[in-house]
């Protein structure tokens, strides 16, 4: 992977892959929105300047919602998994007895 295209994706936030899965989910700004708790101008602006860091278009927007572009799949693909990963993480360090 090109290193510009690596620090890009560095820079991504778990809240930001949550809106991304929350967007494919729901298929509209709106709908992400009332799952996340945000307003529809919150995860607007939030897709907005992930698609501008990264410098591509993660979903195609049409008059009755939203459809991930093919690299938007392929990302969420990733996020879903790097999600569940998380939360097995949370899961498996809450379970430690004894730890400080």
């Amino acid at each position: 992977m090109p290193s510009n295209l690596h620090q890009r994706f560095a820079r991504l936030r778990f809240t930001q892959l949550e809106m991304l899965c929350a967007l494919a989910d729901a298929g509209s700004m709106r709908a992400a929105a009332e799952r996340l708790h945000v307003s529809a101008a919150a995860v607007s602006k939030a897709l907005r300047e992930m698609e501008a860091s990264l410098g591509f278009p993660l979903f195609e927007r049409h008059p009755r919602g939203m459809v991930p572009t093919p690299r938007g799949e392929r990302l969420i693909t990733h996020a879903r998994r790097l999600l569940n990963e998380m939360e097995g993480a949370v899961k498996d360090v809450g379970t430690v007895r004894g730890a400080r």
